[in-house]
């Protein structure tokens, strides 16, 4: 078994909307950055990419979109690839419709996701030899 990890800042720019409690808001500035966390393992023959979002929410057609981007740029199927979003209160979403909270910034968004492919890539690149236990107690 072999296990690789990343992680990318994805700190939108200020001015972005923010989601969460039903009301517009503004990001005026950064108390922790914005991350996205890579975890690829492979057994040899498969290899999987799950990648975790400091964002409130992504529509499942915005993550296959992503998805699809990150299978073009690794060769890793779509069904091997997962995100998850971790659902701050603090942060915006991925929506392709408008509402309270999407980011919409067209440059942040495509270089978002970018970040998601390379990411995968930075993960993927990174597996080396781990083993797996588990415990009861």
């Amino acid at each position: 078994m072999k296990a690789g990890f990343a992680r990318l800042d994805i700190t939108p720019p200020f001015g972005t909307p923010i989601a969460g409690y039903f009301h517009e808001r503004i990001t005026k500035g950064v108390l922790d950055p914005l991350e996205l966390n890579a975890l690829a393992v492979s057994d040899g023959e498969n290899t999987a990419v799950i990648i975790a979002c400091d964002i409130i929410g992504i529509r499942m057609t915005v993550s296959n979109m992503i998805r699809s981007r990150i299978a073009a740029k690794t060769g890793l199927p779509v069904s091997n690839i997962f995100l998850t979003a971790l659902h701050q209160h603090t942060t915006f979403r991925l929506m392709n419709e408008p509402a309270v909270g999407n980011a919409t910034d067209p440059v942040y968004l495509e270089t978002l996701y970018r970040k998601f492919e390379d990411i995968a890539r930075l993960a993927i690149d990174d597996l080396s030899d781990a083993t797996a236990e588990t415990a009861e107690g």
